[in-house]
C-alpha cells in the first residue's frame, strides 16, 4: 500500500511538472510555427485601404510644415503649382478667413504699417470676396499649402485691396 502511494505521489508530481512545462513551452513553439508559415504568404490588401486620395496624403504630409515653409510654397520660392481649391479641401470657411483678414488689416493700420483700413463706415463701404487656393510642391507632389485670397472692394469701385493669407492667419501678400 505504501509503495502504491509513493507511485501515486510521484506520478502526480511528474504530471504537474509535465503540464507546467507544456504550458510554458508549447505556446512559443506554436507561435513560431504560425509566424514562419505567415512569412511566406502574400496576402491581398482590401481596396478600402487605398481609398485615400493623393491630395489627402499630401495634406497629411504637409501637417508638419511650418508657416514659413507654407509661405515659401505659396510665393513660389519652393517650386510649386498654384491651383484653385475646393471648399472641402479647406479647414476654414471664406467668412472665417474674411474676419481674420479684416482683423489683420486693422491691426497693421493701428501699427502704422499701412495707410488704409477696410472697416466699413458711413460713406466708405467695402464688400469682399474670398477665393480658396492651394500650392502643391512640383517635384513629388508631396506637400500642399492651402491659402485664401480675400479681395476687398470699396462700394464706389475706387479702391481694391487684396490680402493673401494662410489658414493660420499668416499674411503672405497685401496689396
Amino acid at each position: 500500500m505504501k509503495a502504491r502511494r509513493i507511485i501515486l505521489y510521484v506520478t502526480t508530481i511528474l504530471m504537474v511538472l509535465l503540464c507546467t512545462a507544456a504550458g510554458l513551452v508549447l505556446p512559443g513553439i506554436i507561435a513560431t510555427a504560425k509566424s514562419n508559415k505567415d512569412n511566406s504568404v502574400v496576402q491581398h490588401v482590401p481596396e478600402k485601404y487605398y481609398e485615400m486620395k493623393s491630395i489627402e496624403l499630401a495634406k497629411k504630409a504637409s501637417d508638419g510644415l511650418t508657416s514659413d515653409q507654407k509661405k515659401r510654397l505659396v510665393t513660389g520660392e519652393w517650386d510649386s503649382v498654384l491651383t484653385v481649391a475646393s471648399a472641402s479641401e479647406m479647414e476654414k470657411t471664406g467668412y472665417e478667413m474674411y474676419i481674420t483678414a479684416k482683423k489683420a488689416i486693422h491691426s497693421l493700420k493701428e501699427q502704422g504699417r499701412i495707410s488704409f483700413d477696410v472697416e466699413s463706415e458711413f460713406g466708405q463701404w467695402y464688400y469682399w470676396e474670398a477665393r480658396p487656393y492651394k500650392a502643391v510642391e512640383k517635384i513629388f507632389n508631396t506637400y500642399v499649402a492651402v491659402f485664401w485670397q480675400i479681395i476687398f472692394t470699396r462700394s464706389d469701385n475706387k479702391e481694391h485691396h487684396t490680402i493673401t493669407l494662410l489658414e493660420d492667419g499668416t499674411i503672405v501678400y497685401l496689396y
